[in-house]
């Protein structure tokens, strides 16, 4: 490993800056935004004064190390500001001290704007006159540049100085607002919170948080790219190794070094050097948390020894029973020491519940036993790293005493307590159902499932992978499921539904037989079963599958709405609508049922009772989309577009991506005549769902209106192109367009031969041919001369007659506008009796009493 690739763990500012960079995570923007007011403080001289606050091995030093290597690598700031880094091991006895120093550390890296000869020259003379001379030759030096102040653990730089030097700084930089300051302490601590100090105020405090597990990952995923170490890489994104570093992050509790000191180690095959720097480690740390222990009152250093033997965070009155304490004065000791930074409170409902702030506090007292038992944090990490079976045979080849001990230790815990990851993943499956955080739900499910793949624990997964839409992902996790349990009855049923969610209803239909053939009364199965066979239009045989499930369970409303939908689609109406009052009287507050109800009373044309069950299916629920959505198109109904665009908002309020609502709204602009909001709703709809051709057809309709002809021919060759069978669109407004809003004879020449070209491509006369016939209804024949109705009329024949397809819809056609000349109903009887009841319909006339017999 060559200089650059080490990582310094204890004095990250030893770090090649570069690596630093690599390896950074969680704090991008906490960085930007240091770097910016250090950079106002430059440019403006509105000078900025941060304090970092956090634990040892936080990372306190690392974001201070990227600042500096930052703005000295920034060539518009470089060149205006000096910098002066104290570092951790920094000692200063007076004010005057502090100015020395800065000079010195000036010196280092400008001599020849600090020569040190002009320091030397100096030292001989009284303190106060020192004091004064670096005083004016700082504010010299400083005039057109800015001093910035890098200092770690300002608490000891504050304590050296005291309370005369820190009153001496602070007037001085008052008169002279010549620096930055971004220093680092591990707590606040009392000359810079109490009102009745100097520097209250001075500072603005950053709390800088632990690592979270997404965090701890990235962070050793760098660190492996960095060593090109692409297997670990690879491994830290699959379950077993997202669950290895969960388990880690509780034994490190977000703390940076920890991570760092176990990346250099967790893909050795040899665990020779694995305990050596463990041990190292904590060795170095015990003189640090032995006098920081020093700092505290018998009965909190009680406390925090305590809290070093707890694996889990534990209550005050588990403490104070241990203790044999009042649980008040422990809990008012938990609160001094929550304050001091020695302890993390964990809120559960009414109760909090207490643990160690720095994990590496435990791993120092576990070192001060002199029983040399094993270190419990380097065992845990055993036991989350490696399988039983594989510390067996690392136990066989281990080397050392030291090694073999701490095998031992982990093979024995595994004996006596189960897989550590096991318990945080339940705890986190549970946090993260009840904050709804679906992805990192189903992450730490899939990471349950592969350590320990019970057929329920693949089962649970497939179902959220479901709930997420990935339903090729969890039929295979139902397989794995079915093949640990070939018999789980709930598991064929559930693949089923992942089936049918992914549109295929034959596979689904023959994985709920398979969960019937295991119980012929498991309702679910029977229900979703007709819910297939009604997908495939096989309505009957969804009915007789809702009938069986309403067999065993009456009450079951699913069961009613889906049988009232099937009976609808049968045209068996009054059927339906008594299947949907039966599931509402099961349960009335059953939104989708009422839901239903309306789309069955606005298919019978009964609006105002339409209107009435959907407000009470969002009364139920007032994020019900699809209720939204349906009151949106009852209120189209009504003409109401105003109304309905606003039931579309609510739609894509709750969904932004429902291409219908972004549809059904654009068709509502369209009817209120803002075309240019139409279309811009209708290409969002494209946006989300390209192949949505209900959208680009409304939107063939918002560019003609607005006689964007060459745009408009392009979207519906475009719509046949991607489903010519599926274009479903009103072709007669279409024609009708066309014919009211082309300029002139040639352009309606034109328009009329590319419309025929675009449908003969497409294969689409039939539908052509209907609409052209039914255009007829919407010419306004008082508004047009005889000779333009002519003229229409001669270019369609001119240009269809070649199509043997539009023979028919032609014929009627041209007798229509003929009628529409003449106002003369013999003209009519040119027609065929058939043909000729087609073209008054057309028209909107009643047919005579000898036609209508």
């Amino acid at each position: 490993m060559s200089d650059s690739d080490f990582i310094w763990r204890f004095t990250p500012s030893r770090t090649d800056p570069q690596l630093l960079e690599n390896i950074f995570v969680q704090r991008h923007g906490l960085l930007d935004d240091i770097l910016e007011k250090a950079a106002e403080s430059v440019r403006t001289g509105n000078r900025h004064h941060l304090l970092l606050v956090g634990p040892r091995g936080i990372g306190k030093t690392h974001l201070i190390s990227l600042l500096h290597h930052r703005i000295v690598q920034d060539e518009s700031l470089a060149p205006r500001v000096r910098i002066a880094w104290f570092l951790e091991d920094e000692t200063v006895t007076s004010f005057a001290q502090l100015l020395k120093r800065t000079y010195e550390l000036l010196a280092e890296q400008h001599p020849d704007e600090f020569p040190l000869e002009w320091l030397r020259n100096l030292l001989g003379r009284p303190t106060e006159q020192i004091q004064r001379e670096l005083e004016s030759l700082l504010v010299a030096a400083f005039a057109d540049k800015t001093l910035l102040l890098l200092i770690e653990n300002l608490d000891l730089i504050f304590e050296g100085l005291g309370a005369t030097g820190q009153k001496q700084w602070r007037s001085f930089l008052q008169e002279h607002p010549l620096a930055c300051i971004v220093a680092s302490t591990q707590r606040l601590f009392a000359p810079v919170q109490k009102r009745t100090e100097p520097f209250f105020g001075f500072f603005a405090p950053i709390h800088l948080k632990p690592l979270r597990v997404q965090d701890a990952t990235e962070l050793l995923e760098r660190i492996a790219a960095t060593r090109q170490q692409q297997d670990l890489v690879a491994f830290l994104n699959t379950p077993d190794g997202r669950s290895r570093v969960r388990a880690l992050h509780h034994l490190a509790g977000g703390n940076h070094r920890i991570y760092i000191v176990l990346s250099g180690f967790i893909t050795r095959e040899s665990l020779d050097e694995l305990v050596q720097p463990f041990e190292k480690m904590a060795d170095e740390l015990t003189p640090y948390y032995q006098e920081r222990m020093r700092w505290l009152s018998p009965q909190q250093r009680q406390i925090v020894e305590y809290l070093c033997s707890q694996e889990s965070p534990v209550m005050p009155k588990e403490i104070a029973h241990n203790l044999m304490a009042a649980e008040n004065t422990i809990s008012s000791q938990l609160k001094k020491l929550l304050e001091y930074g020695y302890v993390l409170r964990n809120p559960r409902g009414r109760e909090s519940l207490y643990e160690l702030a720095e994990p590496l506090m435990r791993l120092a007292s576990e070192v001060k036993d002199k029983r040399r038992k094993p270190l419990r944090m380097l065992v845990d990490f055993l036991r989350v790293w490696y399988r039983p079976e594989r510390l067996s045979e690392l136990l066989g080849k281990a080397g050392s005493m030291s090694l073999k001990l701490h095998l031992s230790a982990a093979i024995e815990r595994f004996q006596s307590s189960p897989d550590p990851r096991l318990k945080l993943l339940k705890e986190e499956i549970d946090l993260a159902k009840a904050e709804g955080r679906m992805q990192e739900l189903v992450e730490v499910l899939e990471e349950r499932a592969h350590i320990d793949g019970t057929s329920e624990n693949w089962c649970a997964l497939a179902y959220y992978l479901d709930e997420a839409n990935r339903h090729d992902e969890a039929i295979k996790s139902y397989d794995k499921a079915l093949e640990i349990d070939p018999k789980g009855v709930s598991t064929w049923s559930n693949k089923g539904f992942a089936l049918h969610n992914l549109g295929k209803y034959d596979a689904a239909i023959e994985s709920y037989d398979k969960a019937l053939g295991l119980d012929p009364l498991y309702v679910p199965a029977w229900h979703n079963e007709g819910i297939s066979f009604s997908a495939l239009g096989r309505y009957d045989d969804a009915i007789k599958c809702f009938d069986k499930a309403l067999e065993i369970d009456p009450d079951f409303a699913h069961a009613w709405n889906n049988k009232g939908y099937s009976l609808s689609n049968l045209g068996r109406y009054e059927a339906a609508m008594a299947c949907l009052d039966k599931g509402l009287e099961a349960d009335s507050g059953f939104g989708y049922a009422w839901n239903s109800k309306g789309n069955l009373l606005l298919n019978l044309g009964r609006y105002d009772d339409a209107l009435k069950c959907y407000e009470k299916s969002l009364e139920i629920n007032p994020q019900d989309a699809d209720a939204w959505n349906n009151m949106g198109n009852c209120l189209s109904v009504f003409g109401h577009f105003d109304a309905a665009v606003e039931c579309y908002d609510k739609v894509v309020g709750i969904d932004p991506q429902d291409v219908i609502a972004w549809n059904n709204k654009g068709g509502a602009l369209n009817s209120l005549g803002r075309y240019d909001a139409a279309i811009m709703c209708l290409d969002k709809a494209l946006e989300i769902d390209p192949r949505a051709n209900f959208a680009r057809l409304n939107k063939v309709e918002a560019l003609f209106v607005t006689v964007r002809w060459d745009a408009g021919f392009e979207v519906l060759r475009e719509a046949f192109r991607i489903h010519p069978d599926r274009a479903n669109h009103d072709a007669a407004s279409i024609v009708h367009l066309i014919h009211s809003k082309s300029d002139g004879p040639e352009q309606l020449r034109q328009h009329v031969a590319t419309l025929i070209g675009i449908y003969a491509e497409a294969g689409q006369f039939t539908r052509l041919g209907d609409g052209l016939v039914r255009s007829l209804k919407a010419i306004n024949a008082d508004m047009l001369s005889d000779k333009a109705l002519a003229l229409w009329r001669d270019l369609w024949l001119e240009f269809g007659s070649p199509h043997i397809e539009l023979e028919l819809p032609l014929r009627i056609f041209r007798v229509g506008i003929e009628y529409l000349i003449q106002h003369d109903d013999r003209v009519l009887l040119d027609l065929i009796t058939t043909e000729r009841r087609i073209l008054q319909q057309s028209l909107g006339l009643e047919p005579a009493d000898s036609d209508a017999s």
